[in-house]
């Protein structure tokens, strides 16, 4: 009797010790298998991301393509290698007072019209307008010296025609703009010039020879001319003047419109 109760608590031990030893097994596998389907699911995803930055890449090169098919070659491959290391392209404008980032002006609304076709934050603009200085004074000075020292991307330049116009020769105002575009050089030689007249206004005779000089010097110099006065109305029209303020000479609310309009496209590709 004795002997048979000591075999069945041997038994009952080895019973005990075997599921104690099987449990555990079972519990390490079900761990391991876990572990192992965790693995693959942050694998999977992984992979999932990164075909999706991928596409997402290729995506925004096919569309940078289109946006870019006005720029220059040089120009274009600069943008495309910063936006894909994710650095801010830089815009700048400098002209007389209507060059502006200021809410309403052609800067602003230029700003707002990158914004939409690239994503924003992807184009900075800035700009700086000098309102009422001469452009022999303002290149004398070097007045434009912090915004080249920016060594922007893009330089927009309005090379002061309409504060010079009865006041200073045509070719004085393209003698300043030849000391303008040596400065450029000089101080941000990377930077892609380009030229665009100021706002036309009601019935203009000899600011039209002014700009007309102007558009043959930059074609000239093998410069970007980007002449936004085909989008504007007939200057000697009635409708100008409600384009341009016909006291300051500025471009009013539908002015501001049309210009940005005509370079948002030319930045755009459209």
């Amino acid at each position: 009797m004795k002997k048979k109760k000591k075999f069945l608590y041997v038994m009952i031990c080895i019973i005990c010790l075997g599921s104690l030893g099987f449990g555990n097994f079972y519990y390490n596998m079900k761990l391991e298998n876990t572990a192992n389907a965790a693995k693959k699911a942050i694998h999977d995803e992984s992979i999932v991301k990164e075909t999706a930055e991928e596409t997402a890449i290729k995506s925004t090169e096919v569309n940078s393509e289109e946006l870019m098919k006005n720029f220059p070659e040089d120009l274009a491959a600069k943008v495309n290698e910063k936006m894909k290391a994710g650095e801010i392209v830089k815009f700048a404008a400098l002209g007389s007072e209507s060059t502006s980032t200021e809410d309403g002006s052609w800067g602003k609304l230029l700003q707002n019209g990158l914004d939409k076709a690239y994503g924003k934050g992807a184009i900075e603009v800035t700009a700086e307008g000098i309102k009422d200085e001469l452009s022999i004074n303002i290149t004398k000075d070097k007045e434009y010296r912090s915004l080249l020292e920016e060594k922007p991307d893009v330089l927009l330049i309005e090379p002061f025609l309409l504060n010079d116009n009865g006041k200073v020769k045509v070719d004085d105002t393209l003698g300043s703009l030849n000391v303008l575009l040596a400065d450029v050089k000089r101080i941000s030689k990377s930077t892609t010039v380009m030229i665009q007249p100021p706002n036309p206004i009601y019935k203009p005779v000899f600011y039209l020879d002014q700009v007309n000089r102007l558009e043959m010097f930059t074609k000239e110099k093998g410069l970007i001319y980007l002449n936004h006065w085909g989008s504007w109305p007939d200057p000697d029209s009635e409708e100008m003047k409600t384009y341009v303020d016909m006291n300051t000479y500025q471009p009013t609310e539908k002015g501001d419109k049309v210009w940005a309009k005509y370079l948002i496209n030319y930045f755009t590709g459209k």
